[in-house]
């Protein structure tokens, strides 16, 4: 796969709840590359519902994860590899081919104990869709405190070679997690959600950075359970603080309101009417301005180092000053995210500067090795970038 900037969405609706003109022209309008289809069921679905589909993506540029239940891992808990087989090639025979095909959707949140389905499931499409990217998204395995989904209670190192196992064993050229502790509400412990989301990027980024495999990122715009609805300052942080980590795409959860859950808040869109909601303008302004401001230096280049200032959830992520930088100055004593690149075709480095705080924004003052001085504001969870000399 190659390592561009995607921006995608999950999505759990059926084909039907809108024409397929009308979804793409709201996933151009949102500023998706890599949306998720509406699911596919061969049992009762037309297929060409899916063409349709795929035809107005390629229209539009787009390239289309595609939502079939014939290819999830959860197939084999009820059918032999050899009847799953079966249902992939048939998967791909009917939309596998189009060029607007991007991949198809593995399956979410497999458990440990599910690991060995997961892994099958990705060996087989794979073998099965050559020139395709499946696509397959894992729990937050790494945590800390009460913040994190309770999958086992097991440690860092158990994590890691699970995570190193499934990267090694499938092959896979890019893979997903999720994690929305960052945005639990205010009755929550806030502080290790926090955490809990810093040390998810970093193991994740340490582990997929191992096997050359780009990690893309599940992150929140919808309130439920215990998690707050995010406020754009929650969507650009979440957005720019990804990046910064390393993740090389964003896949947000969710876009359509389609059940009666009314625990799940604020969706793009709501299942009355199929209305837009304010998030629905605050996730096409953010990503507008992310991608007209960094999107094109960011498909240029990787992340190679990054640490924290003022907000220490890592030891080994304290930031102190080094070869490039000689001080940072803030107004207010809010964290700093620094990260460091290098392009992928050339010497060129990068430096990016990440203001932490959710809420809150402050005005950094950077002063280079070198002797340049830079004085900026940032609004909760902006990001400024300069080329290192």
């Amino acid at each position: 796969m190659d390592k561009n900037i995607k921006f995608g969405f999950w999505n759990y609706a059926p084909f039907g709840i809108i024409s397929n003109k009308d979804a793409v022209k709201d996933w151009v309008e949102v500023g998706s590359n890599l949306p998720m289809s509406f699911i596919y069921d061969s049992q009762k679905d037309k297929s060409n519902s899916m063409i349709e589909l795929l035809d107005e993506c390629e229209k539009n540029n787009l390239k289309l994860i595609i939502s079939d239940t014939r290819t999830l891992f959860t197939n084999l808990r009820s059918l032999s590899k050899d009847e799953f087989r079966k249902q992939v090639k048939d998967a791909y025979n009917d939309f596998g081919k189009h060029k607007a095909t991007f991949g198809f959707f593995l399956g979410d949140e497999p458990s440990p104990d599910e690991t060995d389905l997961f892994i099958d499931a990705a060996k087989i499409v794979l073998e099965e869709m050559p020139g395709l990217t499946p696509f397959g998204n894992l729990l937050p395995y790494f945590g800390c405190g009460d913040a994190v989904l309770d999958i086992g209670n097991k440690d860092f190192e158990f994590y890691s070679k699970l995570l190193q196992r499934i990267l090694k064993e499938t092959k896979l050229p890019v893979i997903g997690y999720d994690q929305y502790t960052q945005c639990l509400d205010d009755v929550s412990n806030q502080e290790a959600g926090i955490n809990s989301y810093f040390i998810g990027l970093d193991k994740y980024f340490e582990n997929c950075k191992q096997n050359n495999v780009p990690f893309i990122m599940s992150l929140l715009s919808v309130g439920h359970w215990n998690y707050r609805v995010p406020t754009e300052d929650d969507i650009r942080w979440q957005i720019s603080t990804a990046f910064a980590h390393g993740a090389r795409g964003i896949i947000w959860f969710y876009f359509y309101q389609n059940d009666k859950d009314y625990s799940y808040r604020l969706s793009p869109f709501t299942n009355y009417g199929l209305k837009k909601t304010p998030m629905f303008d605050i996730i096409a302004r953010e990503q507008y301005l992310f991608k007209k401001t960094f999107e094109e230096q960011f498909n240029k280049m990787e992340l190679t180092a990054v640490y924290h200032l003022g907000h220490l959830y890592d030891e080994e992520k304290r930031f102190v000053y080094d070869e490039h930088i000689k001080e940072i100055l803030t107004d207010r004593k809010f964290p700093v995210i620094i990260s460091y690149y290098k392009e992928f075709n050339s010497e060129k480095k990068w430096v990016s500067f990440v203001n932490g705080s959710q809420k809150y924004s402050n005005l950094l003052r950077i002063t280079f090795t070198d002797g340049r001085k830079e004085v900026f504001w940032l609004a909760p969870g902006e990001m400024r970038l300069f080329e290192l000399k």
